[in-house]
């Protein structure tokens, strides 16, 4: 049985979590669709990249200025998880900079060569979304999931107002 707070914190990430396997798609387009798509697949795997990084970024910061310190201070034994959390966002945001320095090479590069950088995209790009659903769904089944038990009704009404209002 779901709670109240895993309900809006499912709906909070799904945008998210769809740009994440939109940025999959794209990016396996672009391994397996060939030479002659490469150019139009590494534009699409940069825009599906932006769209990902708007709503990462947007609500990443909203848990760490906002929600992450009320639940520290709520439920401190919960501090080892939020600083894993904590480093699971500067590993995003590190992962992210480097698929889209990446993706920006590779489009900017108007020479054929044998090396073109679509391999490295993918292996990074991979990574990154699969960290960024993985991070996710920890957030949400593990973390809120577990907390939201813990809290009082009062403590979960606000830390529901704090998670609607992170977008």
């Amino acid at each position: 049985m779901t709670t109240v707070v895993e309900r809006v914190v499912r709906r909070k990430l799904k945008r998210p979590l769809g740009h994440a396997q939109a940025l999959l798609g794209t990016l396996g387009r672009l391994r397996f669709e060939g030479r002659h798509q490469r150019g139009t697949n590494m534009r699409h795997s940069a825009r599906a990249l932006e769209a990902l990084r708007a709503s990462l970024s947007t609500q990443m910061a909203a848990e760490e200025e906002r929600v992450f310190p009320f639940l520290r201070q709520t439920l401190p034994k919960f501090d080892p998880a939020l600083r894993v959390l904590l480093s699971e966002h500067r590993q995003i945001r590190e992962k992210l900079r480097e698929v889209d320095r990446l993706l920006s090479r590779a489009t900017t590069r108007r020479r054929r060569s044998l090396y073109d950088g679509s391999d490295e995209v993918y292996a990074k790009g991979l990574y990154l979304g699969c960290l960024i659903r993985g991070h996710l769904r920890a957030e949400s089944r593990c973390l809120y999931g577990a907390v939201a038990r813990k809290l009082s009704l009062a403590e979960r009404r606000r830390l529901v107002r704090l998670i609607e209002e992170m977008s």
